[in-house]
């Protein structure tokens, strides 16, 4: 194990653990979705026309047969192109779309937080909603975070999760 101690190896594991657990219960809707209720009542009905036409493939289709985000190997560019396909007119475009959910940094798996030298994840973020406070503590802004999710996959230390807020949270 270089470059990591005993308790934060353990530590990993157990945040690991947490959202392995509960990775399910929680699903990040794609952005253009005006309410939940409609979103539920429509989309298991549909084609995935959405799935489909995202240019970033982070549009997946939960076994309910809901639509949400995956951001392992990319995150939304806010193309709109989901929304242009929505036969349904579940996702209805705008060009100040924002994604209902909120990304956030665990301190213990961040390579600057432990004096690693990496701002992979300010690199990333095209709207400027990771600071740095020093050389070494990044910060999420919730204010200016749009959802995007592309710090999640570039995060080499795997220390950025993203979480669905409001009422975007499916059982």
């Amino acid at each position: 194990m270089s470059g990591i101690n005993r308790r934060d190896f353990f530590k990993r594991l157990s945040v690991d653990n947490f959202k392995e657990k509960n990775k399910m219960a929680l699903y990040i809707r794609p952005p253009y979705q005006p309410v939940e209720e409609r979103f539920e009542e429509s989309c298991p009905a549909c084609e995935g026309f959405c799935v489909k036409a995202c240019e970033e493939n982070i549009i997946q289709i939960s076994n309910e047969g809901l639509p949400h985000l995956k951001y392992d190997q990319s995150g939304c560019t806010f193309c709109g192109k989901c929304a242009e396909v929505c036969d349904k007119k579940v996702l209805n475009y705008s060009p100040d779309a924002k994604i209902m959910a909120q990304a956030s940094i665990f301190q213990t798996m961040c390579l600057a937080w432990n004096l690693t030298l990496c701002n992979s994840c300010l690199d990333a973020c095209e709207v400027r909603a990771i600071k740095f406070e020093g050389l070494w503590k990044p910060v999420i802004l919730s204010d200016k975070c749009n959802g995007c999710g592309f710090c999640i996959s570039i995060c080499v230390g795997k220390a950025i999760s993203i979480q669905p807020i409001q009422n975007t949270v499916t059982k």
